[in-house]
């Protein structure tokens, strides 16, 4: 039938292609209901581009997606250098790299056809974060197909496209239903009514296709009865073939389906004459995979179980290695000992390709066949625990260790029962329960100690170092983490090496000693013996105190490197966490539009260990409590309920910091007193930035200071330097730190200054304390504008706003000047006001700062 009104989509296409050609790559999301139409379309668009080179890959949706199955698919068909680092067993970093390079085709252009992205294994998703990232200064065209009705919240691929949404490269195409007309023209002698044919069908191309082509005068109530009709007028073998085919998959080997069902020529022919396969010339598939979905649904339950036994006994008996398809075919015949033999293989290779989701998903169909023999299922629950805890799934994790926890005791293995009270431990930490986590890896050591040097103790000692490092007994923390480390070497354990290695140096940094080389140098390990598990934390940790000891530039730098590593060898755990602390350094850098943004999407994941999300309260309660917003009383609740459970201070002290400040703000200095004392028993000999920290805040509430060794901008403040504080905190990019500094001193210049950074930060509830204080202080607070240059929230020109949108856009002046019709020289006045009215110091800044002005939270630099 026709591929009627998808003119526009057509126009689109061509011209997305055109961009490619010229060396700006696009990466095309075509977005609809199943049956829509995506494929039809794309299949057009590739007849009329018989220049261009194409490849296509699928999602298969009727079984576990092996991982990176549609690079698998596209390797194939294009060959050279993709083919060849496939089969020298590149690493997943080496194959996306070898993709973009075949993509950027100087010679001749490249069309990727990615089908199905929501059946996606996590590391297809992986693949097509890394292509959208790097696309735009490509010549190569990708075109990705999903479906959106019914798609999870949590779906993988919704954070997928999320992390895409501001990449220039991307580019959306929706397919919507057939109009009336359109259906009309379909259902020209067919006997049928056009009017009832769209009720039925909602206007879908497929739906409607298969209603047309269903036989007999009535009309079906259903697709699925669109389709078993048709199936009827088949031979009886030629259904037996079409059953058989929906077993074997919606795409397959002819050859395979003749092992399986044994079809003559004459079934498979009317089986593509009827248009319900298609042959893609080496192999078969099903038009579409409702079809394949209602024929095997209609399949008698006996009748598959034997299919799928001949399909796993056809592909043994050729040799063919896909233990996900083994599994899959495995499972279906109720072949327990072929599930056990292939199913943890396939889990095995998923776990290497960084498919951590898709190895769970094997891992629970092994252990689902493991009853008989409890020390292999306790090992695969094992397995299947660190798979949850890998994609942050931590509960799952918890419960599915407490049940190879039991079978161990009662196998009575000591050396596992101590290594699943260790590994149980960082489960319920990262559930909010320091208390315990703490006396589960207590237990676990106490339970190894007797045993000897074995691997099982190294690893609880590391654990348990970290357990003090994070609780504050940093000088326990390094005598432990060093014992680990020497047994590490001692038994040849890089993992251990590398997880005390982390601790060692976090805690040398709290202590206020030189740190960075041990983190660096886990991560060096990590990455050297495959251990992205240590490595993601290590990444988390160098990251986390960065942000911590306000070297803001630096984090800025690492946080790319360390989400691309978390990303590519999907450790979502430490993805999550170091979203979160992205958030607080965004705040700390003034940039909190941002931050809130970080946090909430954060707070929206349900996938996410509590744990993960108290970073995002921390920041949430800061910005609450300088806003002066509503729910500062909520926020503060939740990351105390959840800082509580955990019980370390490296939660407790800022959210106690955030609730002092409150009370500050409000004018009630005696509760800010009261509410600060705590927060300094807690901070003990912590690091010099967080002593600081808490030092200033005593100085500012007529408190002695706890400590006078604290980092420079705090030394500078005790001192009652406040205005060289201010330079410096501005120098380092705080300037929230900077403005209260100035406000603590008598300068009248200063505390306009101060005012200055408060409004652009759109504090508002500590720019109206500053003005109160600077009145009681006899100051002059500036005035409001006149009405006549209030219009503007930014005291902006008509002229100056549209070239900050421009500037927003990436327009360079010359642009502009053409945009707008002005001269360059033109151009250039307008961005020099409209940086200085904005109070910015160049463009990103600028563009930062609409975004501000356009939620009500920024006016003119004062």
């Amino acid at each position: 039938m026709d591929l009627l009104e998808r003119e526009q989509q057509l126009v689109a296409l061509a011209a997305y292609a055109e961009d490619a050609a010229r060396g700006e790559g696009r990466l095309v999301l075509v977005r609809g209901e199943a049956g829509v139409g995506k494929s039809s379309l794309i299949e057009a668009f590739e007849a009329a581009r018989p220049e261009a080179r194409w490849a296509w890959g699928g999602c298969d949706g009727g079984l576990t997606p092996p991982p990176l199955g549609p690079l698998v698919d596209v390797a194939d068909q294009l060959g050279g250098e993709l083919a060849e680092v496939r089969g020298a067993g590149a690493t997943r970093p080496e194959l996306f790299a070898a993709l973009l390079r075949v993509l950027d085709d100087p010679v001749r252009p490249t069309v990727l056809v990615l089908e199905d992205l929501h059946w996606a294994d996590e590391a297809t998703l992986d693949l097509v974060r890394y292509v959208g990232r790097r696309l735009r200064r490509q010549r190569g065209l990708v075109l990705a197909t999903y479906r959106d009705e019914q798609l999870a919240p949590t779906h993988p691929l919704r954070s997928c496209l999320g992390a895409l949404a501001s990449e220039r490269s991307l580019r959306r195409l929706d397919l919507p239903p057939l109009t009336a007309s359109a259906v009309a023209r379909l259902a020209v002698g067919t006997g049928l009514d056009p009017a009832a044919v769209l009720a039925v069908t909602g206007g879908n191309p497929y739906f409607v296709t298969e209603v047309l082509r269903s036989p007999g005068d009535a009309l079906p109530s259903s697709v699925r009865d669109a389709v078993l009709a048709r199936v009827a007028t088949l031979t009886h073998s030629a259904r037996a073939a079409l059953h058989a085919a929906a077993v074997v998959g919606s795409r397959f080997d002819p050859r395979l389906l003749a092992a399986v069902g044994d079809p003559d020529a004459d079934d498979l022919d009317a089986l593509v004459g009827c248009g319900l396969l298609v042959s893609d010339g080496r192999d078969l598939r099903f038009r579409h995979e409702l079809t394949r979905r209602a024929v095997y649904d209609a399949t008698p339950a006996h009748r598959r179980t034997d299919l799928h036994r001949r399909a796993l006994v056809a592909l043994l008996a050729d040799d063919r290695r896909d233990d996900a398809v083994l599994a899959h075919h495995a499972d279906g015949a109720g072949d327990p000992e072929a599930v056990l033999r292939h199913a943890p293989a396939a889990a095995e290779q998923a776990a290497a390709a960084g498919a951590h989701r898709e190895a769970a998903i094997q891992l629970e169909r092994a252990v689902r066949w493991a009853t008989t023999d409890d020390r292999v299922r306790a090992d695969l629950l094992d397995r299947l625990a660190m798979e949850y805890s890998l994609v942050d799934r931590w509960r799952e994790s918890d419960e599915t260790r407490r049940d190879a926890l039991a079978l161990w005791q009662r196998l009575g293995d000591v050396l596992r029962e101590g290594d699943d009270l260790r590994h149980l431990s960082r489960a319920v930490w990262r559930m909010g329960d320091g208390a315990t986590s703490e006396r589960l890896i207590e237990q676990a050591v106490d339970l190894l100690e007797p045993e000897g040097s074995t691997p099982e103790l190294a690893r609880a000692l590391a654990q348990l170092s970290g357990q003090r490092m994070t609780t504050g007994r940093d000088a326990d923390a390094v005598e432990v983490a060093t014992r680990a480390i020497g047994l590490a070497r001692e038994l040849g354990l890089p993992d251990v090496e590398a997880d005390a290695l982390n601790n060692l140096d976090s805690s040398m940094l709290a202590l206020g000693h030189d740190w960075g080389d041990g983190l660096r140098a886990a991560i060096a390990i990590g990455v050297e013996h495959k251990l992205s598990e240590q490595a993601g934390r290590a990444y988390v940790n160098l990251f986390g105190g960065l942000v911590g000891s306000y070297r803001l530039s630096e984090s800025d730098q690492l946080y790319d490197e360390a989400m691309t590593f978390c990303e590519e060898q999907d450790v979502a755990t430490y993805g999550n966490c170091l979203f979160g602390a992205r958030a607080q350094g965004l705040e700390l850098a003034g940039r909190w539009q941002e931050a809130e943004a970080y946090s909430r999407e954060l707070l929206a994941k349900t996938d996410v260990s509590p744990i993960n999300k108290i970073h995002s309260w921390v920041v949430l309660a800061f910005l609450d409590v300088r806003r002066g917003a509503p729910s500062t009383d909520e926020t503060l609740a939740h990351g105390f309920a959840l800082a509580d459970g955990v019980g370390e201070p490296q939660w407790l002290v800022p959210l106690g910091l955030a609730r002092m400040e409150r009370s500050w703000l409000a004018g009630d200095l005696d509760a800010a007193r009261a509410l600060l004392q705590p927060v300094a028993q807690l901070v003990g000999h912590g690091d010099p930035w967080t002593r600081g920290s808490v030092a200033v805040w005593q100085r500012r509430l007529g408190l002695e200071p706890g400590w006078s060794a604290v980092a420079t901008p705090f030394d500078l403040q005790l001192a009652g330097k406040h205005a060289a504080a201010a330079t410096k905190w501005e120098a380092i990019g705080t300037p929230y730190e900077a403005a209260l500094a100035l406000l603590d001193d008598t300068d009248e210049d200063g505390w306009r200054h101060a005012l200055a950074l408060l409004q652009r930060l759109g504090a508002t509830a500590t720019l109206a304390w500053a003005r109160g204080r600077i009145r009681s202080a006899g100051g002059r607070v500036p005035q409001s504008r006149r009405p006549s240059t209030r219009a503007h929230p930014a005291g902006l020109t008509t002229r100056e706003d549209e070239v900050l949108r421009l500037v927003a856009e990436g327009l360079t002046n010359d642009e502009i000047a053409t945009r707008l019709v002005i001269s360059p020289k033109t151009v250039d006045h307008h961005v020099s006001a409209v940086l200085a009215k904005l109070g910015v110091t160049n463009r990103r800044e600028a563009s930062d700062a609409l975004a501000l002005l356009e939620h009500g939270e920024l006016a003119a630099s004062t």
